[in-house]
């Protein structure tokens, strides 16, 4: 069924049975922040998302201050509920070892999250409390001045339309291959133990506590942390007011005592000013509001006919999450060089089309130091001190690449190989950063023939091969491009 052509294109057609919901399709669509239509048959939809419908902004993701910096009383009204159905796991069934008497700050933070996952609503409060209080009281070795005086409580979740907005692929995917499924077949397979209405249900995680999407934000300063989380149906942000280191210079468990390479300089720490942590929350939870109103709009996975696409929109959301959760793993990787490299060029590959450049262009020195500047001119002020210093050392890393070149032509070029003009350093930069690329599939001939060949030679024999481990953090350089730049999304996307 076409679209009218008079009407706004945001609008998109949809078909569900009439059973969904209970019999109430229209009340998903509301539950979903989706305003609409009835077609030209009662399983036949035009869907516009509500904020597209009132031309306001999305609503499906939050942020907000619980406890405030010394301060006691906090807006427990924003306390997040637990999901209908769900009880709090004991201690006994997550096989934890009892808290120690003695705290040091690893094991408060692990004890004192454990105690909010496993509290009981009516002392979810008290168990939040009792954290942030134990936060409070640590003290600095030497004077005895309190560690962490602008410790706070903060709340992150997603709003009830965008859980919905992300089931309606997985339903709808579901029922293409079943496409005649009796309502009473499926409130009785439903409500069995057969994973039903779960299409790639565990590929998506990540976005109903949006652990998935808070990772990067909370390994932003890695390798030192400024909070800890805990889900309590949505994220409860433990928030230090500080950074303090996230690793230890000795082993902290066995496996820890295989010698793998790690990272190859230190980092200096910087003291963060007040109130950067908050302002760095809130410019997140924005922009990831601002990007799900993309990802969850349904008319931006429509076909030709103007049909809901219901598989275009599932392969967006997994694509999306899955590049949350590498440059988490990136930024939790700070001690193993060759894994953080590795999930780096598999990000790279992801983000080729999620921003529209290719892999040269995104490891170009210049076209690197261009992306910084302009975050520099995009991000709030008062939040650059927590969400910049990784791109910036990500700029250096690409930077620090092109210095490792020790066979130069004139005019400080390097050769192609192929007769042709040489290249600038930079240039060669971003082509030995794509031929290590490749390389995570094997050293060796590689596609582009005897011309391609002859320049992975002349690189590889005109570089030292050293690589700052600092290069992975690139992941993090292009996720904040990705979440800074919405409209640009939608225009990629469509």
């Amino acid at each position: 069924m076409a679209i009218d052509a008079s009407e706004d294109r945001r609008w998109v057609t949809v078909r569900v049975p009439t059973w969904l919901y209970g019999g109430d399709p229209r009340g998903f669509f509301a539950n979903a922040g989706l305003t609409a239509k009835t077609g030209p048959d009662r399983a036949t939809w035009r869907i516009k998302t509500h904020e597209a419908y009132h031309l306001s902004r999305p609503d499906l993701v939050r942020t907000n201050v619980l406890v405030a910096a010394h301060e006691q009383n906090g807006a427990w009204s924003q306390l997040p509920l637990d999901s209908p159905g769900w009880t709090p796991p004991t201690r006994a069934h997550l096989r934890c070892p009892p808290q120690p008497d003695e705290l040091d700050l690893l094991n408060l933070l692990n004890h004192g999250r454990l105690n909010v996952h496993t509290a009981p609503r009516q002392q979810l409060q008290d168990a939040c409390m009792g954290l942030l209080d134990g936060i409070r009281a640590v003290t600095l070795e030497g004077d005895g001045a309190p560690g962490f005086p602008e410790a706070d409580l903060h709340v992150l979740g997603g709003t009830r339309p965008l859980l919905h907005r992300l089931k309606l692929p997985q339903v709808l995917l579901r029922l293409a291959i079943e496409p005649d499924l009796e309502p009473q077949v499926a409130q009785r397979r439903g409500g069995s133990d057969e994973l039903f209405f779960k299409s790639s249900e565990g590929l998506l995680t990540g976005a109903y506590l949006l652990d998935a999407y808070l990772g990067p934000l909370l390994g932003a300063l890695s390798p030192a942390i400024w909070g800890v989380a805990a889900p309590r149906g949505e994220q409860l942000i433990f928030n230090l007011g500080r950074q303090v280191s996230g690793t230890t210079a000795l082993p902290s468990d066995l496996l820890g005592t295989i010698i793998i390479q790690g990272a190859d300089a230190p980092v200096k720490f910087a003291e963060l000013p007040p109130g950067s942590i908050p302002a760095a929350l809130r410019w997140w939870a924005d922009q990831l509001n601002q990007v799900f109103g993309v990802l969850s709009d349904p008319s931006m996975f429509a076909a030709a006919s103007g049909a809901y696409a219901p598989a275009r929109h599932m392969e967006a959301l997994l694509t999306f999450e899955q590049v949350f959760r590498r440059v988490t793993s990136i930024r939790t990787n700070h001690q193993d060089l060759h894994a953080a490299r590795t999930l780096m060029f598999s990000t790279m590959d992801t983000f080729e089309n999620l921003l529209g450049r290719n892999i040269l262009n995104l490891c170009h020195p210049t076209q690197a130091a261009r992306t910084l500047s302009r975050l520099r001119e995009t991000i709030p002020t008062a939040a650059q001190p927590v969400l910049l210093p990784a791109a910036e050392r990500a700029v250096n890393a690409v930077a620090a690449v092109g210095a490792g070149f020790f066979l130069n032509d004139r005019e400080d070029r390097i050769d192609r190989g192929d007769g042709k003009v040489p290249m600038t350093k930079e240039d060669a930069t971003a082509q030995l950063l794509k031929l290590l690329r490749n390389a995570t599939h094997g050293h060796g001939p590689q596609k582009g023939g005897e011309r391609q060949m002859a320049m992975s030679n002349q690189l590889l024999a005109r570089h030292d091969g050293h690589v700052p481990s600092d290069l992975a953090l690139l992941g993090h350089l292009y996720l904040l491009e990705l979440l800074s730049e919405p409209a640009r999304l939608r225009r990629i996307l469509r």
